[in-house]
């Protein structure tokens, strides 16, 4: 759990990506999609794991891990499948939710943008010292809305 922060010690309060220029290049969009395939594979690997661990079918553990996470079944298959591509916010409810160690997390991360960095921004220092700390999903939300200001999880979630 985190105390008062101060916006002001951070450079954002989000992960905002480096852009150097307005437009990008087929190889570099090409290297954004295979980043994004990757991640998508490794959060369907990582259901599939709790799948076995726990021995549920399919569309049980994607129920558990939508409590565990808060994140929608819709939401999780729509990303494995590849059909809507995996954000930070996703990630740090996943990894989060599933009491992800760190370097665990990072794995993930480093595929959307860049692994977690409290000296970045607000977001990524919450979620590290949730992971740190082995916060419970219901408290990282509670904290990361009340210290961004963004909502990262709908009404019936809670």
């Amino acid at each position: 759990m985190v105390g008062d922060l101060n916006k002001e010690n951070f450079s954002t309060v989000e992960f905002v990506p480096v852009k150097d220029i307005a437009r990008v290049t087929a190889s570099e969009l090409t290297v954004f999609r295979e980043q994004s395939t990757r991640l998508a594979n490794l959060i369907g690997l990582k259901k599939l794991q709790y799948q076995k661990e726990h021995g549920l079918s399919s569309t049980a553990a994607y129920g558990e891990l939508e409590e565990r996470c808060h994140i929608s079944t819709t939401t999780f298959k729509k990303t494995v499948n590849g059909s809507l591509d995996p954000t930070r916010h996703f990630l740090y409810k996943f990894s989060v939710g599933l009491q992800m160690s760190l370097e665990e997390a990072n794995t993930y991360f480093e595929l959307c943008g860049g692994a977690l960095n409290e000296r970045c921004c607000m977001a990524d220092y919450i979620c590290i010292h949730a992971l740190l700390d082995h916060d419970s999903i219901g408290l990282f939300i509670e904290q990361f809305e009340k210290h961004t200001g963004i909502k990262l999880s709908r009404e019936r979630d809670r």
